[in-house]
């Protein structure tokens, strides 16, 4: 039996790319990873990315050059990323819809997914990513949110740009490979 990750030829070719988003705990580069493994279609990591090419990971360089140079880093990213041939799955960070030049490139572009969870369990899966050593979460640098509370003022004024997206996914529950394998349908339909 073929094993799709590992096949020269993707099981599935996009007509433009597929961008994913989510606030901070929806799994979204899970998601996207297992959406790439189960269909070949090359995967694009934004968050990563930006720390390939500053050379410093996400948490540092958004402490040290601000909030400002990470949307200008993505944006660039996004001129470029965008038009790759074949189409890429993206994985976007959970503030890059909050700039407003990334938002229209991502809209013209791509066909843009909101991974919804419940925030409680966003919150649960948020803490597990602040106890990785290897943890991207800017928001969160040097502190660990207390309660759920502490993340609803920052989801309230983000999430707006994440539900005009074309689809969403309900995701609460579920595991990446779920959301991933229902976006597959979806898109074979």
């Amino acid at each position: 039996m073929d094993d799709p990750y590992y096949s020269p030829s993707p099981l599935l070719i996009l007509d433009r790319p597929l961008a994913l988003v989510g606030f901070l705990g929806a799994r979204v580069p899970q998601t996207a990873a297992m959406f790439s493994a189960l269909t070949g279609v090359p995967l694009l990591d934004l968050e990563r990315m930006v720390e390939h090419r500053v050379g410093s990971s996400l948490v540092r360089f958004v402490l040290t050059e601000g909030l400002d140079a990470l949307h200008t880093t993505e944006e660039a990213l996004l001129r470029q990323q965008l038009r790759l041939s074949p189409p890429p799955v993206l994985a976007l960070g959970p503030a890059t819809l909050q700039h407003p030049a990334s938002a229209r490139l991502i809209r013209r572009h791509a066909t843009l997914v909101y991974i919804q969870r419940d925030m409680l369990e966003m919150y649960g899966n948020l803490l597990d990513e602040l106890d990785d050593a290897s943890s991207r979460c800017w928001l969160m640098a040097g502190r660990r949110p207390g309660s759920v509370g502490d993340l609803q003022p920052v989801f309230a004024g983000w999430r707006a740009s994440y539900e005009r997206a074309q689809h969403t996914l309900h995701g609460s529950g579920r595991s990446p490979t779920a959301i991933a394998n229902e976006l597959i349908a979806q898109l074979q339909a």
